[in-house]
């Protein structure tokens, strides 16, 4: 006979509740049982690390010819920066993942790569967008990869692959929806607005779908 996993224990020492406890004990029916949190994780992937990552390029034209740089120092340095960031913050995020907990960690990187999305259609200089994608890549870290395997790893037991893939499979989705959608506003408009439109993706789906992660026993 198969034995149920036992109940794991919350960050703060609560256990699962019934309800969310015999999502570990059988195979059958475990990706639909836990599809909010596929569906949550993939959408703030979607939205934070696909949009960080592809919306940028596809402006950088548009912002070299407003902020009067050149453009392929705009292609070299923040591509740099922001992966530089990311790269050096993944050092620390185990460390604060297992002090704070899987969940408040999604939540604090969401919130902050919002708060630095909202400062983006400001930036009136090249130094300000280094220090934009500095302060992205590093929120990334807690956001982003590693703690989206972190969440999938904690539900899932016998479908861990497939979740996994599902979450990652949404970087693909995001560059192929970001750019021609961003591209299509910056010629309308302004990279300005543009970003403004990564910024309200960030406040409207994937700050709350963080919220509603940190309300589950991660």
């Amino acid at each position: 006979v198969k034995m149920a996993r036992p109940a794991r224990r919350h960050s703060a020492g609560g256990l699962l509740s019934p309800r969310r406890r015999t999502r570990y004990a059988s195979n059958r029916g475990e990706l639909a049982d836990n599809v909010d949190i596929v569906i949550a994780s993939s959408l703030i992937f979607f939205c934070v690390v696909g949009a960080a990552v592809s919306a940028p390029p596809t402006l950088y034209k548009a912002m070299a010819i407003d902020l009067k740089l050149d453009v392929v120092e705009l292609q070299l340095n923040l591509p740099s920066m922001l992966m530089s960031s990311w790269l050096l913050a993944m050092a620390c995020t185990g460390l604060i993942m297992d002090y704070l907990g899987v969940a408040p960690c999604v939540r604090l990187g969401a919130l902050v790569v919002a708060l630095a999305s909202s400062a983006y259609p400001f930036a009136r200089s090249a130094m300000a967008l280094l220090a934009l994608h500095a302060v992205l890549g590093a929120s990334m870290a807690l956001v982003g990869v590693f703690a989206q395997v972190m969440v999938m790893n904690v539900w899932f037991a016998h479908k861990r692959g497939v979740a996994i893939a599902l979450v990652l499979a949404f970087f693909g989705v995001a560059n192929a929806i970001w750019p021609p959608v961003l591209a299509h506003v910056a010629s309308a408009s302004s990279w300005r607005h543009a970003m403004a439109l990564v910024c309200a993706a960030q406040w409207l789906v994937s700050l709350p779908l963080a919220n509603h992660l940190v309300s589950l026993p991660l």
